[in-house]
């Protein structure tokens, strides 16, 4: 759910929704599944897949990351981010 504070700003607010119908439209491995977005009680959420596992925040706190791992990480990522663009740029051409 986006907070109170941040639903309130007009901005904040209409990315959160731009993003959320974006990405919601994406189907892509190393891309978090939306399954549903909206507004409960004023306050808009966002459904997302559960994924089981480490956050990347979690993981570099628990020490340095080696070489092998990290770029497995920076993999996925780099992945993603093609998606992304890819998509983008897919959408640009269709307006």
């Amino acid at each position: 759910m986006l907070s109170t504070t941040a639903a309130a700003d007009v901005d904040r607010l209409r990315r959160f929704r731009d993003e959320a119908q974006a990405a919601s439209s994406l189907n892509h491995s190393n891309i978090l599944v939306i399954h549903d977005f909206g507004d409960f009680d004023g306050r808009p959420f966002i459904v997302t897949e559960l994924v089981e596992g480490e956050t990347i925040g979690r993981r570099l706190r628990a020490g340095p990351i080696g070489l092998n791992e990290t770029v497995a990480i920076v993999t996925q990522v780099a992945r993603a981010r093609r998606e992304l663009s890819e998509s983008a740029q897919n959408a640009t051409n269709v307006s």
